[in-house]
């Protein structure tokens, strides 16, 4: 439906109207590109009644749509790790519960926001993966020891974190959570 909507009009004439038409449908591309959209039709004329209404009573567009959007969410959803584990129907419900706790503390509330309140969340039980290694560590030793101990425990935190963050700026993130450990 999206590639639809967003497919060039032909522009036989060199219509200016046309071509800035088409520069938009490109720019929504680029923007969408990581995108799944679908519609579904209204269920039916009173909508005060949705949720008394069964199935057989609904318009039988929806329910074939509805049907159909089941299989899209199944095919395109991953389980993310957080902290270390899959989410179960508990976890994912005190996951958006602190959501809803990160979005009630926001003014604002933005998707890079919410991100940023889990993600620190991450950080800082990476930065206590790696605190926790480089305690473990028995002085006096060589200084090259040290520094490769240091190395390992650097990329432990860093692949976990790499694993658990959200969003899709995770270089930025990561750059960030590396030199948050080059400092300690």
């Amino acid at each position: 439906m999206v590639d639809e909507a967003l497919r060039h009009v032909p522009n036989h004439d060199g219509d200016k109207n046309i071509d800035q038409v088409n520069q938009i449908r490109d720019s929504l591309a680029i923007m969408g590109d990581n995108s799944t959209t679908f519609s579904l039709p209204q269920p039916h004329l009173q909508r005060t009644k949705l949720c008394d209404l069964k199935d057989g009573e609904l318009d039988q567009s929806y329910v074939q749509k509805r049907e159909q959007l089941k299989e899209v969410v199944k095919s395109v959803i991953r389980p993310k790790i957080v902290q270390g584990k899959s989410l179960n129907g508990n976890e994912f419900v005190s996951f958006l519960e602190k959501i809803l706790e990160a979005l009630n503390k926001v003014e604002i509330p933005s998707t890079g926001s919410l991100v940023e309140v889990f993600n620190k969340k991450i950080l800082e039980g990476c930065l206590k993966l790696y605190e926790d290694s480089m305690t473990k560590v028995i002085l006096p030793i060589h200084e090259e020891s040290l520094q490769s101990i240091h190395e390992a425990s650097r990329a432990e935190s860093l692949k976990s974190f790499g694993e658990q963050h959200f969003g899709r700026h995770h270089a930025r993130n990561l750059l960030k959570h590396s030199m948050k450990i080059s400092k300690r």
